[in-house]
């Protein structure tokens, strides 16, 4: 870290220690539901990818590591493939597809193909939940796991479903039926011509994602950390597990560049529902900062997931603020005072108040893997203020400056722009 940054840091930490806070709850968000605990991510792009928020929004060049939520809709022009993770699935787009995730929350995951071709595989399919594909009024619904192949031709009105392996319920606006294992249907003009089909050829898309699930399929993460947690195909390849006496499994990257810290490269993103979200410029860089907390042992930065649960609640950024107006970020960005904003890791065991409107239940949920102790709200409290002096523990990062990353409240605001570089 830069020496100058250093001092300018613990100047602002001496100064600004009163307004230390986690993230508290603001009146910003409106809707009293709370937010999905399930989340996307692009988890490979193979040349440009263009992503649009929600219908209507601007369409700018997706980044890996970007978050995948309702709405958010992907362009993959001809040539190109992407890869979205979603918890154990994976959702890969070939060249010519155009697809919005029309849906994707904890009660399911709904894919709708304008054009072009997309392929997933479903590891996991609970009781309750679903996944499905939909064309020209036509669904796909997935009956368990499996692997699906869908296409959609708008020129034609030509949808075709494929069940690689699992089973699939093919809806239409007349009938439904099930396509089993081995098996593809080609339904035309909104489902009045349908027909069974021999199953088509495999192309480099079909070859470049079962290269992909090979990988996947054999990850030592897994054995880690649940493999529900998006984004972990990436640690394997990038860093080594180990263990410690007082946080059980530890995950190390390899190659990290003098000083860095979590949350320092990367930029911030202001992502629905939750606000302003973290994105980070490593190829391993999504698990590590939306679960579980960062410990600093013997010198060096490990991720520690906490214990493995079915389905982990995904966070914006598992931070603490420091800055102006009390750290509380979601109301003070944007009013160009260019006054220093600053964050840093939680560690484990810190309470991780979300800066938007939550419910007991959900903030229970979030921390329940990683604080044994919670505090206490009392039922059917929902937090609107941030924590008081009383509430605030002591943070262990808080005042490191080796662990603080600090910007201007313009620089922290500026899209894509990288922290690393704000910060000297």
């Amino acid at each position: 870290m830069d020496p100058t940054l250093i001092a300018l840091s613990r100047r602002l930490m001496a100064g600004l220690c009163a307004g230390l806070l986690l993230a508290g709850p603001t009146l910003a968000e409106t809707d009293p539901a709370d937010p999905p605990a399930r989340v996307g991510s692009i988890s490979a792009l193979r040349g440009p990818v263009d992503s649009s928020p929600e219908a209507g929004a601007a369409w700018d060049p997706a980044k890996l590591n970007q978050p995948i939520t309702s709405e958010t809709s992907l362009w993959v022009p001809p040539g190109s493939q992407a890869e979205v993770r979603i918890g154990s699935s994976s959702v890969r787009l070939d060249g010519n597809t155009q697809a919005v995730f029309s849906q994707l929350d904890d009660h399911g995951i709904a894919i709708d193909v304008a054009q072009g071709t997309v392929r997933a595989r479903v590891r996991s399919l609970a009781t309750g939940d679903s996944f499905s594909f939909s064309a020209d009024g036509v669904r796909a619904e997935a009956q368990g796991p499996g692997d699906y192949r869908v296409g959609y031709d708008p020129d034609r009105r030509a949808y075709t479903v494929r069940a690689l392996s699992g089973r699939l319920r093919v809806v239409t606006p007349n009938n439904a039926f099930n396509l089993e294992s081995g098996q593809e249907s080609l339904v035309e003009n909104g489902g009045s011509e349908l027909q069974l089909r021999a199953m088509g050829q495999r192309d480099d898309f079909d070859a470049w994602a079962e290269a992909r699930d090979r990988d996947q399929d054999r990850l030592a993460s897994a054995r880690y950390v649940s493999p529900e947690t998006t984004g972990i195909e990436a640690l394997d390849e990038h860093g080594y597990w180990t263990t410690a006496p007082d946080y059980g499994a530890v995950w190390y990257p390899r190659g990290l560049p003098y000083g860095w810290a979590p949350y320092r490269y990367g930029h911030w993103a202001y992502v629905r529902p939750w606000g302003w979200t973290w994105v980070d410029d490593a190829p391993w860089g999504f698990a590590p900062f939306h679960y579980g907390r960062w410990a600093l042992i013997g010198g060096s930065w490990g991720w520690v997931p906490g214990p493995i649960v079915p389905r982990p609640v995904y966070a914006p950024a598992l931070v603490g603020y420091v800055g102006a107006h009390s750290g509380n970020v979601s109301l003070s960005i944007g009013f160009g005072s260019g006054a220093p904003v600053g964050w840093f890791p939680l560690g484990p065991r810190e309470w991780y108040y979300p800066p938007y409107r939550y419910s007991p239940r959900y903030v229970q949920q979030i921390n329940v893997i990683n604080v044994v102790n919670p505090p206490p709200h009392g039922p059917g409290e929902r937090r609107a203020t941030r924590p008081t002096p009383v509430e605030r523990p002591s943070y262990r990062y808080a005042q490191r400056p080796d662990a603080v990353t600090m910007v201007s409240e313009d620089q922290f605001a500026t899209p894509g722009r990288s922290a690393a570089t704000a910060s000297t």
